[in-house]
């Protein structure tokens, strides 16, 4: 699973009463998700990644253009990401960032920050597209705003529950997971959380090194809950 709804009504204001069922972190479905919302999967897919140390990284096809991080919503991280809410940390103003208002749409929201940082390489060009349409609408727009206008878009919601309908959860089933996305912008690394109310920056990288400096934040978070391992999980969006 990507995301419940109790993430959202008890960590962050910026809620509204939608709630969308949640999506299985399941690479085969998120392509087909993504493939349905306008991204080329003959360029770009998801994939697993099997485990976080150097060995089974180093299988992760390249370039990774991000890292999508699921993970238990737990009292350690809940304290940490309050404390660096209440901290100044630089965020390049190249990042495209939006809030997350809807329960269960933590997945959407990530592929959202994966795809919308790195127009460059996912083509998304076709003005049919999902994709296309609304960074179109939103491209000006305060992370804020563009939160407010996807709760008010119909073919996204429409689409999200298609591809959750596909899935082996439950409808009504309640985790205590969240999804996040790692990006990278000239040599930086961010995590995009849309619970937060802005990137947050997480050290220098690389177009090679990407992957594993992920994989670094993911095995301190991992840390930070060691009774918890079994709830972490992590996807990569390569170019093919």
């Amino acid at each position: 699973p990507m995301c419940t709804s109790r993430d959202e009504t008890t960590t962050t204001t910026m809620t509204s009463s939608s709630n969308w069922l949640p999506l299985e972190n399941d690479t085969k479905l998120l392509n087909k998700y993504i493939r349905r919302l306008g991204a080329d999967t003959d360029s770009v897919e998801f994939v697993d990644i099997l485990g976080f140390d150097d060995e089974l990284l180093s299988m992760v096809p390249q370039p990774v253009l991000a890292v999508l991080l699921l993970f238990p919503i737990t009292k350690e991280n809940e304290a940490l990401k309050q404390k660096e809410e209440n901290e100044n940390s630089k965020v390049n103003k190249k990042l495209w960032f939006i809030r997350q208002t809807i329960g269960n749409a933590c997945g959407t929201i990530g592929i959202l920050h994966a795809v919308a940082n790195n127009l460059d390489t996912i083509a998304v060009s076709d003005n049919k597209s999902w994709f296309d349409k609304f960074l179109s609408d939103v491209k000006d727009k305060s992370p804020e705003e563009r939160a407010r206008i996807l709760e008010k878009n119909d073919e996204i919601t429409q689409k999200h529950d298609e591809n959750a309908q596909e899935s082996n959860l439950e409808t009504n089933q309640q985790t205590d997971v969240h999804f996040v996305a790692f990006v990278q912008v000239d040599g930086e690394i961010y995590e995009m959380d849309g619970r937060r109310s802005k990137p947050q920056f997480r050290g220098d990288t690389s177009e090679d090194s990407f992957v594993f400096d992920a994989a670094k934040i993911c095995r301190a978070r991992m840390q930070l809950n060691p009774n918890d391992w079994m709830k972490f999980s992590a996807i990569a969006l390569c170019k093919k």
